[in-house]
């Protein structure tokens, strides 16, 4: 299965934050708080997260491309990443 890699990336930042400031036995918690966050994001937050967090640290093509990509295809309210798609093949496997 493929994945989008900058809807994971989206994802993975919001699973890392929320885990590095929890207890290990919350992890599970952590990566299903980041799915519902995918899940119900609208436009504007989504693109607001790639200006603030991804431009400054992808090459601006890849950023730009992505932000512009996202903002085609979604009014600011809509939720473009609330399909099961871009977050649900994602599991927590440990402790």
């Amino acid at each position: 299965m493929t994945v989008e890699t900058s809807t994971t990336a989206l994802l993975m930042r919001h699973m890392y934050s929320r885990f590095s400031t929890r207890k290990i036995r919350q992890s599970r918690k952590a990566l299903r708080t980041a799915q519902l966050w995918l899940h119900d994001a609208k436009a504007k937050e989504i693109g607001d997260n790639y200006q603030a967090y991804f431009v400054p640290r992808m090459s601006q093509s890849e950023a730009g491309s992505a932000f512009i990509e996202l903002m085609m295809r979604a009014k600011p309210d809509d939720k473009p990443y609330a399909h099961p798609f871009y977050w649900a093949a994602f599991t927590y496997t440990g402790l």
